[in-house]
């Protein structure tokens, strides 16, 4: 069965043309059976191929996070992602195997625990990957597009931070108007938004209960605040 099409306006890009349905957490996240609340939203084809050939880096570069190592979801997946490098399909790869380097990690007490690979990602793309899903999420859940002069800040949160940003989130999360979301063991979804600009939002991603981006939006203006 071919994907639902509409015309309209498309939730990234705001043209208006001809739509098909486009998941705004990418399926090869997860495992089958997928959840039953699968994010999707309409999109025009060109941002709908756009951010399909981005889903499958995003896979990649979350389950080489050691941080994933837990997740049998994530374990599962790397096997895709190992496949995909032997094939020499997997973008991901080509750019971290010939700059991958061996630095010391240490524990938050400072303790050495061994050596983990740095890998040298592609900040750029992993920036609008994540920029375009907050739009998706944002007209998922407000049925309007976030300002397209708005900008966004992405962060992956390191260890240092991590106690910080789970303290915050059990914070919100006693608040009434903070919004959140499980798909099964693969993603936590939550944000928050501004009292006074509905568009200025905070979102956490907690992928495979360990890995944790944050992505800001914000108009110019804030920027140099």
């Amino acid at each position: 069965m071919g994907r639902k099409r509409k015309n309209g306006e498309c939730a990234y890009c705001g043209n208006d043309a001809n739509l098909t349905e486009d998941h705004v957490i990418p399926k090869c996240l997860f495992t089958k059976p997928n959840p039953p609340n699968m994010i999707k939203i309409y999109a025009c084809k060109d941002c709908n191929n756009l951010k399909s050939k981005n889903d499958d880096y995003l896979r990649d570069l979350l389950v080489n996070d050691m941080f994933s190592a837990n997740s049998y979801v994530a374990q599962n997946n790397l096997v895709k992602s190992f496949r995909s490098a032997q094939r020499n399909t997997s973008d991901f790869s080509r750019q971290i195997i010939p700059r991958a380097n061996l630095i010391p990690f240490h524990s938050q007490g400072g303790i050495y625990l061994g050596e983990v690979f740095e890998m040298p990602i592609d900040t750029s793309r992993v920036s609008n990957i994540f920029s375009q899903i907050v739009c998706g999420l944002f007209f998922w859940q407000y049925k309007k597009r976030l300002p397209s002069t708005y900008e966004f800040n992405v962060e992956r949160i390191s260890a240092d931070g991590f106690i910080f940003e789970i303290n915050l989130l059990n914070q919100f999360i006693k608040e009434i108007q903070f919004k959140h979301t499980k798909f099964n063991d693969v993603l936590f979804l939550a944000h928050t938004t501004d009292s006074e600009d509905e568009f200025i939002t905070k979102w956490w991603l907690i992928f495979y209960g360990a890995v944790i981006w944050t992505i800001e939006t914000f108009p110019p203006e804030l920027k140099s605040i």
